[in-house]
């Protein structure tokens, strides 16, 4: 995401209309969905810095899923 620091989210979902957005293995805009898989040895990770990350790149909510649901 443009202006962010680079991040790896668990999963990603761009639709085929707005698949232009990955070019060179990188995505260079906002995804369609992004979601975390939330385990203890990285939960700072995830929740704080990730969260921020998302939110300066524009994301409007992130969904966070236990893994132990």
């Amino acid at each position: 995401m443009p202006g962010c620091d680079p991040v790896q989210p668990d999963f990603v979902l761009a639709r085929s209309d707005n698949a232009g957005i990955i070019n060179d293995r990188r995505i260079r805009s906002l995804p369609d969905l992004i979601t975390e898989v939330l385990s203890p040895s990285n939960a700072e990770q995830d929740t704080v810095i990730k969260r921020r990350v998302y939110a300066l790149g524009g994301a409007g909510a992130l969904d966070r899923s236990p893994r132990n649901p």
